[in-house]
């Protein structure tokens, strides 16, 4: 099982993220992954997910699980889910 200070991190990504804080995002990627999500992709992103689902409005939960190549950390929120996966996404 993923420890809680994981899902704190993820909550954190999904918190910054939306809060449009997208430099300690891009900070939290793994190097291996940081050139396929620069700053730029990031805020697109946000505004193509308000515009589609409205604003974030508050995390309702996260779940966990494992799968061959990755942890996962689901973070929920009103109307949309977002995945953070750890040892591909995120730094150790």
């Amino acid at each position: 099982m993923i420890e809680n200070d994981k899902i704190q991190t993820a909550q954190q990504l999904v918190t910054r993220f939306f809060q449009g804080n997208f430099e300690a995002v891009v900070q939290s990627l793994d190097e291996s992954i940081k050139q396929q999500f620069p700053v730029e992709r990031l805020q697109a992103t946000r505004l193509s997910l308000a515009a589609q689902v409205g604003e974030f409005k508050e995390q309702v939960g996260a779940h966990t699980f494992q799968i061959p190549s990755a942890e996962l950390v689901i973070v929920a929120r009103q109307r949309l889910l977002r995945i953070a996966c750890q040892g591909m996404l995120l730094k150790r």
